[in-house]
């Protein structure tokens, strides 16, 4: 049986996807979680560092929890695609762009 702060962790992950959140936008407070979810306050707080730790969140004193930037995590050894290298979840978008092209003369 999972415990109840991660049950309340998969209730705020489907509360993200569910209303489409999108980096920078408000989660519920504190309170309106624990009556959503029927658990303590201490609870929510711990599912809500848990998220925090994950990068999924970030919590700002005085106002509020907001969906986080998704982290890049790199390594570099793997042998793979470099969307597997950098370990992006389906929310990450990865694109190419050229930043800078120049033309000059071949090296002798």
């Amino acid at each position: 049986m999972r415990a109840l702060y991660e049950k309340t962790i998969a209730f705020i992950l489907q509360h993200i996807d569910e209303h489409q959140l999108r980096e920078g936008e408000q989660l519920p407070t504190e309170v309106a979680l624990a009556q959503q979810t029927g658990v303590s306050l201490v609870t929510v707080r711990r599912a809500l560092a848990e998220l925090a730790a994950q990068g999924i969140v970030r919590r700002e004193q005085g106002r509020g929890t907001f969906v986080a930037r998704p982290r890049v995590r790199a390594e570099t050894t793997r042998i793979g695609s470099l969307r597997n290298g950098l370990h992006l979840d389906a929310r990450s978008r990865l694109e190419t762009r050229v930043l800078k092209c120049l033309a000059r003369e071949a090296a002798e």
